[in-house]
């Protein structure tokens, strides 16, 4: 499947353990490598004292985003999505334009319709996509919804769920499934993506290097 700058797909679905615990090598439970003090710290206030934080931190990032790269943003989540929304116009405007990269992707698309996938548009930037957002759209319905007052808190948009937490006999079907995908994408892809990924990460590393996200 396309390289992306974003987990994708159903690689990513969450495993359960029998004690609700992500784990490491070996079994042993999972280490943060560096943990942040500041989590300890922001886990002891109070529902109040909580909120008053997280206002100052938002206040603060507001303040340091406009002063330092001109950008105004209303919170983290709102930085990092018009940040990700400027580098997809950039992707788009540069690389759906590219002759070279037209050409290559109309015969990978070809390719993939005649192993039996549903390829709408052929478009470079919308083909190397077509596989993460099919499997994004199999995902997303199977999690939780996430309660309102935690979504607000988590500044995640409306009708957010959780990742699904699926055990690994539920999840191997779908990971059979998208690694079919992704082989035969690799396939039909090869000379596309040979050109297509140098010129999708430059164009990224440019979009998000602007909002400071470098």
């Amino acid at each position: 499947m396309a390289a992306q700058a974003r987990p994708r797909g159903l690689r990513h679905l969450r495993l359960s353990h029998r004690d609700g615990q992500p784990h490491g090598q070996a079994g042993q439970p999972a280490q943060d490598p560096s943990p942040d003090p500041n989590t300890a710290i922001r886990s002891s206030l109070s529902r109040a004292q909580a909120r008053a934080y997280e206002e100052a931190e938002q206040t603060c990032l507001r303040e340091a985003v406009k002063r330092v790269y001109g950008k105004d943003v209303t919170s983290m989540r709102d930085h990092f999505e018009q940040a990700a929304a400027y580098a997809r116009r950039l992707l788009s405007h540069e690389l759906d334009r590219d002759p070279a990269l037209v050409e290559r992707a109309a015969a990978m698309a070809s390719c993939l319709r005649a192993k039996g996938y549903a390829v709408g548009s052929a478009a470079p930037t919308a083909l190397a996509s077509r596989g993460r957002e099919a499997f994004e759209a199999i995902k997303e319905p199977m999690g939780e919804p996430i309660p309102e007052e935690q979504r607000v808190a988590f500044d995640a948009p409306k009708g957010a769920r959780y990742e699904p937490n699926l055990t690994i006999e539920q999840a191997r079907p779908y990971l059979a499934r998208e690694v079919r995908d992704a082989l035969d994408d690799l396939e039909c892809g090869k000379d596309f993506y040979r050109l297509y990924e140098p010129r999708r990460t430059e164009i990224e590393h440019r979009a998000y290097r602007e909002f400071g996200l470098e």
